[in-house]
């Protein structure tokens, strides 16, 4: 067991992509009996966390059009 350690200001999708590779890598050259995965993968939710980011900033754009045009 181990625990990937990230830098302040890393990019963490970059940092997720790379350990996933690792761990390709690691399980090609590893014995059968030992298989590396990843307990908790946060790629998945970084994403999510983008895409409501976006979404939030797009609607509150609208709203913010929408009271200018009305006022």
């Amino acid at each position: 067991m181990s625990t990937v350690c990230m830098f302040i200001a890393e990019n963490s999708r970059a940092v997720a992509h790379a350990v996933g590779e690792k761990f390709k890598q690691i399980n090609v050259t590893s014995p059968d009996s030992i298989v590396a995965t990843a307990v908790y993968e946060r790629t998945k939710l970084v994403d999510k966390i983008l895409q409501t980011v976006q979404l939030n900033l797009l609607e509150g754009l609208f709203r913010l059009l929408l009271y200018y045009w009305y006022y």
